[in-house]
């Protein structure tokens, strides 16, 4: 036996009692009554068919919708969390985050962020002026060796020169030390004779 669909079934209640003879004219307003029932509970169980398809084809999209939504905060959730930990990678927290220090001068005044920038810059121009300066005087040192031939030399904690080459003004000195003098007020030497 094969399914019918309600439309079929009240085509041929209809066709039944229009083409019955037998029966009364009460009889076949009665059939005629009941497939017009019949039709109005299928007509409101097609719109509640369709209600429900609605409502399952609404509720698939609002699910696939919140899939995708629940997916971007899973992924944005993981990407603040990396950055969260890098961020404390480079902080190192110790026991607590609400440590604080303040680094104060002798007098108790903190010392601003600035203030250690500034002092920073002072140093590295203090030191690259020292630097200058050693390099300056390992340059007269080198000047001095190659003219004079002099060799420093460093025995027990005491330094002293040798030369193979003396100027004349050297040579000179051990015999007329005593006669040598200086005038601290002019600034000037003077040999007595």
């Amino acid at each position: 036996m094969e399914t019918r669909t309600y439309k079929e079934i009240i085509k041929d209640i209809r066709s039944f009692s229009s083409e019955n003879t037998q029966l009364s004219e009460e009889k076949k307003a009665q059939l005629n009554k009941c497939a017009d029932e019949l039709e109005s509970k299928t007509k409101d169980n097609r719109f509640i068919v369709l209600i429900i398809f609605i409502l399952l084809i609404g509720s698939t999209v609002m699910w696939f919708l919140s899939s995708i939504e629940n997916d971007d905060l899973k992924y944005d959730l993981q990407y603040k969390k990396s950055l969260i930990e890098s961020y404390e990678k480079i902080i190192r927290f110790e026991n607590d985050s609400t440590h604080s220090f303040t680094y104060r001068t002798k007098d108790g005044i903190p010392i601003t962020y600035q203030e250690l920038m500034d002092e920073n810059y002072e140093l590295l121009n203090k030191n690259s002026s020292l630097e200058y300066q050693l390099k300056m005087r390992d340059i007269y040192l080198d000047v001095i060796r190659d003219n004079y031939g002099i060799r420093i030399k460093e025995r027990n904690n005491q330094i002293w020169a040798e030369g193979e080459k003396v100027d004349s003004a050297l040579l000179l000195l051990n015999l007329y030390r005593d006669k040598i003098k200086y005038d601290p007020q002019t600034k000037t030497w003077s040999v007595t004779r």
